[in-house]
């Protein structure tokens, strides 16, 4: 017999420790197949059992096997593949967050360069305006300073206006004496 159909024969008849009874052969055979099976081939045909025959099968072996022998199985079968399936949810997890972590730090790296790429803009503006004021001061200077010199020669030309003025109302008095 193969291990499913000593399972099969387990789920119609049930497990035997009677000598006499029939179905204690097949619990011999039984734990003969489970004893010469290594802890890999019990986990691989655990393995390819579907839900309801590894319970049955787990159920088998808890009726037919020593309670060592019991242990043994299901640290191979159950206990084994629950392990498994919990490394591989931590790794997936522990995978998932790193990802996260990862996507979060190149969002903050680019978040990054995009202020320092701001940053020198303005600060080019800044620097540009600063040229600007200073230019538009050393215009204002230069305007200032013509301005100035445009208000004295606006007086010193008024001074020799109102210079040739009174010149000109002498001259008046000399050359046309009032009678």
């Amino acid at each position: 017999m193969q291990g499913i159909e000593f399972l099969n024969e387990f789920k119609t008849s049930g497990i035997s420790h009677d000598s006499g009874d029939k179905r204690f052969q097949i619990t011999l055979d039984f734990q003969d197949f489970v004893g010469h099976m290594n802890k890999t081939e019990i986990n691989e045909f655990y393995t390819d059992l579907d839900q309801s025959n590894r319970a049955l099968f787990i159920w088998a072996c808890s009726c037919c096997l020593s309670f060592d022998s019991m242990v043994d199985i299901l640290k191979q079968t159950t206990i084994l593949n629950e392990r498994k399936r919990l490394y591989d949810d931590f790794d997936t997890d522990i995978q998932g967050r790193e990802n996260k972590l990862f996507d979060q730090e190149n969002r903050f790296s680019d978040a990054k360069k995009h202020i320092h790429r701001k940053i020198r803009t303005l600060r080019d503006k800044i620097d540009n305006l600063e040229s600007r004021l200073a230019f538009q001061a050393s215009c204002n200077d230069t305007l200032r300073a013509a301005k100035d010199k445009a208000q004295m020669i606006k007086r010193t030309t008024e001074l020799k206006a109102c210079n040739f003025d009174n010149l000109k109302a002498a001259l008046a008095l000399v050359l046309d004496p009032v009678v």
